[in-house]
């Protein structure tokens, strides 16, 4: 059975400068409840479950092209959101929506 489209949640979508990634990733770190982060060293291979990221250190990693991607679930005014942070030729894209609960 397939889902109607209005039934999927917005996406929105941006490439990011350092000075709104940083300023994004220091409201992240402020977020009232903490986030989770989630990384992916490739496109089939996620990291060891021995290693947890702070969501600092997964930014450095993007940025230093070790991660492929970045996914950070936090609470804001009642709703879960997810921003993924993707490396895209050394600059990073944000891809965020409201996940259904």
């Amino acid at each position: 059975m397939s889902t109607p489209v209005e039934d999927f949640p917005e996406v929105y979508e941006a490439q990011l400068d350092r000075d709104t990634e940083d300023a994004l990733f220091r409201d992240l770190a402020n977020v009232a409840g903490g986030t989770e982060v989630s990384v992916k060293l490739a496109a089939t291979r996620r990291t060891e479950s021995q290693h947890v990221f702070s969501l600092h250190e997964a930014r450095d990693a993007l940025r230093a092209g070790t991660l492929r991607a970045v996914q950070v679930r936090y609470r804001h005014d009642g709703q879960l959101w997810i921003d993924t942070f993707l490396n895209v030729d050394g600059r990073i894209k944000l891809i965020r929506t409201a996940a259904r609960v």
